[in-house]
């Protein structure tokens, strides 16, 4: 019994520090991508060498660049909000939970949720009181984060509505598990750029028919 316990804990712990090195590897690799981005269009100029299609690259790699600085900024903020509520409450290592809260926030789906758990093990340690409040905290803040800023912010990063962000990620989720949750975003709006200029003749035509008629 004893064992079969350990191991329940252990698989628990897994799990957490799991989380935490896949939430550090995408920030890790969305601040590089920010670093590399001239280079990276310096590359993608010289390989295609046509002005038309160098502008459709450029904006199919402002939205991925556009979804990295959202997701840093929404991570940002769910750190932000989660330092002032443990500093306030008095909450042990409120800094460093605020950065646990906010690196876990850049995993899509369970991230928000994976933060508030380590978040509220460590605050039960201190009070009872305490961890009730910062389960209601964490409850109210991921429903706000979901329904209002993350939609608003990547809408307006990758020019994509809403429920097509919302989709997106369930979508990623579903084929590609964490990864494609990270890159469905993205991926969706630099195809819809791509898209659109392969479609260009043809949606032209069909300006021209909806004006004159």
């Amino acid at each position: 019994m004893l064992s079969g316990s350990a191991g329940k804990l252990a698989g628990v712990l897994g799990s957490f520090v799991s989380g935490l090195v896949l939430a550090g590897a995408s920030l890790v690799l969305m601040v590089y991508f920010l670093l590399a981005w001239p280079r990276i269009l310096g590359r993608v100029e010289r390989v295609l060498n046509d002005p038309e299609r160098v502008d459709v690259a450029h904006e199919s790699l402002g939205k991925i660049g556009g979804y990295v600085t959202g997701q840093l900024c929404v991570s940002g903020l769910a750190g932000v909000s989660a330092y002032a509520f443990l500093k306030l409450t008095g909450a042990p290592y409120p800094s460093l939970l605020a950065v646990v809260v906010g690196v876990c926030d850049a995993i899509p789906q369970i991230g928000a949720t994976l933060g508030a758990v380590i978040a509220t093990l460590v605050v039960l340690t201190q009070s009872l009181g305490l961890a009730i409040a910062a389960i209601v905290f964490f409850f109210i803040y991921q429903h706000v984060e979901n329904y209002l800023i993350a939609p608003k912010v990547f809408a307006r990063a990758v020019a994509l509505s809403p429920v097509t962000v919302f989709i997106s990620a369930l979508f990623g989720v579903a084929v590609g598990g964490f990864v494609g949750a990270v890159v469905a975003l993205p991926c969706v709006a630099a195809l819809k750029v791509v898209l659109r200029y392969v479609f260009r003749e043809r949606l032209a035509r069909l300006n021209l028919a909806d004006d004159s008629a």
